[in-house]
């Protein structure tokens, strides 16, 4: 071993190292343009680029659950519009049926009615209907629901179109028996009723239920309308019964038959309510004018008049009746009797007292379930 190996280095030696390890030292910060970056900055690009990666697949999903969203929220605006739709539509065949229910009992009974009454549904009848077609009018149907709602529309201006020659027709017989109205002109009077409902059907109701299967919407029902289809009403031996009964067919005259038309008590001209209790101011000039109506086809003369005042039960009172007499009563037209007389002490006014009242039955008389009514009365002083 040479003696000199352990010797250490000079200063200059040392300081010459030194500065040669900086600058190498300084070579490798700076480092070569053709080399590796360091790991550092790589991590840090690194780092970057994932946090843009998970940014980038947040905003994805965030638009793909909101494109969700909104579709999700068109389709339901879509199926809450048709079932508003239809739900206004089936209030309109709901109400239109309801009047004609009232329409097959007056074919089906017609003697259930007074004349006055007849005309007043009549009346009632095409008041209702008109109503109804009003508020098809208004409603609002999904855009691709406009074809069908125009023939729904039509349908129910077609009936009540029906429903006012309808009521022409009737009245006329009222007045006259001898009008010309027969069972045939009125059967072919069914098609403003039924055929609204048969266009419905082929031209609404099936249509609609294609139009939604291709919109996607599923769990609305379409109201369906069949009612006057199968109420089979117009047909001319229904028509010709009808007419009979009312008393107004040309092959049936000489029907006779009255009918209790109204209660007035005097003074004050106060109409007593049949169903309700009447308070009635006692008095002396106290009295009861009946009305009575001719239903029949000819003048009926000599039409009886009574009037029962009846006490309460458990009371030490009698009954009290008192009579009268219509001379002469034409056709079609209304009489009045006024029966005064009943013994007011004071053991009848306070308590509730029941008052009868019966017209007729004249001779050959055959329905009499509309010539008495009773009313429920208070007198007070």
């Amino acid at each position: 071993m040479s003696f000199f190996e352990d010797e250490p280095p000079t200063g200059a030696e040392t300081t010459g190292t030194q500065r040669t390890s900086t600058k190498r030292a300084g070579r490798s910060k700076t480092g070569n343009t053709g080399g590796r970056p360091p790991r550092a900055a790589r991590s840090r690009r690194n780092v970057r680029i994932q946090r843009l990666l998970i940014a980038l697949v947040a905003l994805f999903v965030i638009v793909f659950l909101l494109a969700i969203w909104i579709r999700s929220c068109s389709h339901n605006r879509k199926v809450t519009s048709y079932q508003d739709y239809f739900l206004a539509v089936d209030k309109a065949i709901s109400a239109s049926n309801a009047i004609g229910q009232d329409l097959k009992k007056m074919v089906q009974q017609p003697t259930s009615y007074t004349r006055e009454g007849i005309s007043k549904l009549l009346d009632d009848m095409l008041r209702e209907q008109t109503a109804v077609s009003e508020q098809a009018t208004r409603l609002a149907p999904p855009d691709n629901l406009r074809q069908e709602n125009t023939v729904f529309v039509q349908g129910m201006a077609v009936r009540t179109r029906g429903y006012a020659q309808w009521r022409d027709a009737i009245s006329a017989e009222l007045k006259n028996g001898d009008s010309g109205v027969s069972g045939k002109g009125l059967a072919a009077l069914g098609g403003f009723f039924t055929g609204p409902e048969a266009y419905y059907q082929a031209l609404f109701y099936k249509q609609s239920q294609r139009v939604m299967a291709d919109e996607g919407v599923t769990n609305v029902t379409v109201p369906k309308a069949t009612y006057y289809t199968n109420a089979m009403l117009f047909t001319p031996v229904k028509m010709e019964s009808m007419l009979k009964s009312i008393g107004k067919s040309a092959s049936l005259k000489g029907i006779h038959g009255v009918a209790l038309a109204g209660v007035v008590v005097q003074p004050g001209d106060q109409a007593l309510a049949t169903g309700k209790t009447n308070q009635v101011k006692a008095s002396a000039e106290l009295s009861f004018v009946v009305s009575v109506e001719n239903q029949g086809t000819v003048t009926e003369k000599d039409v009886p008049v009574v009037v029962t005042l009846i006490p309460p039960e458990g009371e030490n009172l009698s009954e009290q009746k008192l009579n009268a007499a219509i001379a002469s009563i034409k056709a079609g037209e209304t009489e009045t009797a006024s029966i005064a007389g009943f013994n007011l002490d004071p053991a009848v006014i306070g308590p509730e007292l029941k008052l009868r009242v019966e017209v007729g039955p004249v001779p050959q008389e055959q329905v009499a379930t509309n010539n008495k009514a009773a009313y429920t009365v208070i007198f007070k002083l």
